[in-house]
C-alpha cells in the first residue's frame, strides 16, 4: 500500500512593520542609544556593528499564540565618530534595548594634563581664533573691493551723465 501524504498546511506568517522609539544620549566618555521594546525577549533581537562603522538593529516578535502574526522592525544607523567600534554592548532591561557605544580615549585628554577652566584659551581654542582672524581679515578685504567697485561705478556713471548733458 501506498502511503498518502496530507499537503503542507504551514502558513507564513503577517508581519507589522513599526518604528520603536528611540533615545540617543550624549554624556561623558559614552554615547547611547536606547530604544522601547517591550515585550521583546533578547533572543529575538539582533545588534550587529560593522568594522566600518555601521549599525544594524533589527527585532521580531510573535503577536499571537501560534506564531502567525508578528512585529518587526529594522533600524540602521552610523556608530558616531570617536566611538571605539570593538567595545560597543548591547543589554535589554525591562523592555528598553540599551546600546553603549564607549567613546576612544585620545592622547590629549589624558588626566595628566590640566583640562583648560573657565575663562583660560586652550590650544584649540586659539586655533580657531587664528582661523577666525583670518577669515575676518579675508571678508573685509572683499567688503573693501566691494565699495571701491561700487565707488568707480558711481563715479563713472556720474561723469558720464554730466558729460552727456553738455553735449
Amino acid at each position: 500500500m501506498e502511503a498518502k501524504t496530507k499537503p503542507s498546511t504551514a502558513v507564513s506568517p503577517t508581519y507589522l512593520d513599526f518604528e520603536p522609539y528611540g533615545e540617543w544620549k550624549r554624556e561623558e566618555g559614552r554615547e547611547m542609544l536606547t530604544l522601547d521594546l517591550p515585550g521583546f525577549k533578547k533572543e529575538e533581537l539582533k545588534v550587529q556593528v560593522s568594522n566600518q562603522g555601521g549599525l544594524k538593529i533589527s527585532g521580531e516578535h510573535p503577536i499571537n499564540e501560534d506564531g502567525t502574526q508578528r512585529k518587526r522592525f529594522y533600524k540602521e544607523t552610523r556608530v558616531p565618530v570617536g566611538c571605539e567600534i570593538n567595545q560597543i554592548r548591547a543589554m535589554l532591561i525591562n523592555g528598553r534595548l540599551q546600546i553603549i557605544m564607549p567613546k576612544k580615549i585620545s592622547p590629549v585628554q589624558s588626566e595628566t594634563q590640566p583640562q583648560p577652566e573657565l575663562g583660560m584659551i586652550s590650544t584649540s581654542d586659539t586655533a580657531r581664533l587664528r582661523v577666525g582672524k583670518k577669515m575676518g581679515v579675508s571678508i573685509g578685504a572683499a567688503v573693501l573691493a566691494i565699495v571701491a567697485i561700487g565707488a568707480y561705478a558711481v563715479y563713472r556713471y556720474k561723469s558720464s551723465s554730466s558729460t552727456s548733458s553738455e553735449d
